[in-house]
């Protein structure tokens, strides 16, 4: 399990990766720029390159440890039966999104083979690659969500700690983990 972890925490390595470089980049661009008044050309294209790979790169993780943005307040005052039925669904239709953006992405970059940036000359399919494995992987970690909930309803559909008074009068707190990153 832990060279699963490893493989599926890549995606996090190369976004960080790009991160540094770009940070990196900036710091010196701005001080050839500043210092000795040189502009280096094809270095916006660079950046934003970096910027798609920081970008797309970093979603799985965002995905893989439920940080994306939700609503809460809502899902909280239902019982735990119905709250990971809604998380299934929510997370199928999030694979289901994803994974039709992925192939959209993949077309584009297929229509666009032999293309090139302009300043770089880096191939389409180069600097758009982050964007297509970005969405593609981030379909994965929804189906990965989606095999966690159904465990974790059926593990809700055998609790009979929930009681009339709610689900604090149980045992456990009655929320459902916001991350389903196994700890």
């Amino acid at each position: 399990m832990k060279l699963g972890n490893f493989f599926r925490n890549m995606d996090l390595a190369a976004a960080a990766m790009a991160l540094i470089v770009l940070v990196a980049l900036t710091i010196t661009l701005v001080s050839l720029r500043e210092i000795f008044g040189i502009a280096v050309p094809g270095s916006d294209e660079f950046s934003q390159y970096l910027l798609l790979c920081i970008v797309f790169l970093g979603l799985p993780a965002v995905a893989r440890t439920g940080g994306h943005i939700k609503m809460e307040e809502f899902l909280s005052i239902l019982p735990r039966r119905i709250q990971v039925g809604i998380r299934i669904l929510m997370a199928i239709c999030a694979f289901a999104a994803f994974l039709i953006i992925s192939y959209s992405a993949l077309r584009n970059v297929i229509e666009n083979l032999g293309t090139v940036t302009p300043s770089l000359q880096m191939p389409f399919s180069i600097y758009l690659a982050p964007t297509v494995l970005g969405f593609f992987l981030v379909a994965i970690e929804y189906v990965i969500v989606v095999v966690r909930l159904v465990a974790l309803r059926s593990l809700a559909m055998d609790d009979k700690t929930e009681t009339a008074a709610g689900p604090e009068s149980g045992t456990g707190s009655g929320q459902l983990p916001t991350d389903l990153e196994e700890r």
